[in-house]
């Protein structure tokens, strides 16, 4: 059995986080910084995109300056899933692309009048 890494994460819109892209190092990440300063938005994003929950429940104060206008993106890329997370039966709403010997993108999409997901393309090239 692997162990799935998360080998990117985009954020977009979201609480204090206007644009972040981050690829974590292999091994343990730790997010450092001081209060306020987006370590626990970056976790609820995680957990939001790859968590079980099929609805998420936002407010206003989730949008980026509370800008209701522009929508909440958030994209995690995984790398070595076992075959049984990669089913499109199980996780299709939620799988952005999946090349199985590489990496499975998840995106969730929110706005202020409810949810988009966006379906499978093309595998990332990297």
């Amino acid at each position: 059995m692997c162990v799935a890494k998360i080998c990117k994460v985009e954020i977009q819109n979201f609480r204090s986080i206007r644009n972040l892209v981050w690829a974590p190092g292999s091994g343990l990440n730790c997010l450092i910084g001081p209060g306020d300063s987006g370590k626990s938005t970056i976790l609820d994003a995680i957990d939001l995109c790859l968590g079980f929950r099929r609805n998420a429940h936002i407010t206003d104060v989730d949008f980026f300056s509370m800008d209701v206008t522009q929508p909440i993106n958030i994209t995690v890329t995984l790398r070595d899933l076992d075959t049984p997370l990669k089913s499109i039966e199980t996780y299709g709403m939620f799988l952005r692309s999946c090349n199985p010997k590489k990496h499975l993108r998840s995106k969730r999409s929110l706005t202020r009048t409810g949810q988009r997901y966006s379906g499978l393309s093309n595998p990332p090239s990297a």
